[in-house]
């Protein structure tokens, strides 16, 4: 199977400040890798660099097999924990910049999207609360014909019935084809999903195994096992 992703000894600092030291794996196409961890252990960094958000200070990072660039980088959806946009953009001005500026932005997707997470596009920004912007980042990430997606923390700030139907979506695009990292918090929701996972402390890979094969080791369940390894 082709590796899609492949990261060597890679190592980001800001300042005094070491976030990933070493960081080396690869994923194959179609696989799904849960990127677990508490907060300050390097989960976001990782990801930024991986989708060209951010340079590693050391190291190597490899999307089908080239140096990251505007070539490999159209192929990257990115959705970040935070929403850092004009809090006076309406949600319409958010689809029209994304039409405008990515190519692979399926409009009549995003607009099936929005209905069915009951999102209000005409809303400014400013007006909207956590979890309604949590939801307008994922369907205008989503609305993106990507091979790779990045996914922070999906559903943080979602209640019940929005995180199951995020979750629907997610398995939507499980094609065999389609590759993600998902940054999560809540490890419950989406363990069904998971291929393989990489659990993270203070910047380093503590634990890289697959899902399965982690599970019957312990008998746990990924939830379970974050619990132990990092509450205890």
């Amino acid at each position: 199977m082709d590796k899609i992703i492949e990261l060597q000894n890679v190592k980001k600092k800001y300042k005094e400040i070491t976030a990933l030291d070493d960081i080396s794996f690869d994923i194959c196409q179609g696989k799904i890798l849960g990127l677990f961890g508490p907060s300050g252990s390097g989960k976001t960094s990782l990801l930024k660099i991986i989708g060209g958000l951010s340079k590693a200070t050391k190291g190597e990072v490899k999307i089908f097999g080239e140096d990251i660039s505007y070539k490999n980088k159209e192929f990257i959806a990115f959705k970040s924990s935070t929403f850092d946009f004009e809090e006076d953009f309406t949600g319409n001005d958010l689809i029209e910049l994304y039409g405008d500026f990515y190519k692979n932005f399926d409009k009549d997707y995003n607009e099936r999207l929005n209905e069915y997470l009951d999102i209000d596009t005409s809303k400014f920004i400013k007006n909207l609360s956590k979890g309604q912007r949590q939801k307008l980042n994922i369907a205008l990430t989503l609305s993106l014909d990507a091979k790779i997606y990045l996914l922070d923390e999906i559903i943080d700030g979602l209640d019940q019935v929005a995180s199951g139907k995020i979750i629907d979506l997610l398995i939507d695009k499980i094609d065999g084809k389609k590759t993600m990292i998902i940054a999560s918090h809540k490890i419950d929701k989406i363990e069904d999903l998971i291929d393989d996972v990489i659990f993270l402390n203070r910047g380093k890979i503590f634990i890289k195994a697959k899902a399965e094969d982690l599970r019957n080791k312990e008998n746990l369940s990924l939830a379970d096992f974050y619990d132990r390894i990092y509450l205890n």
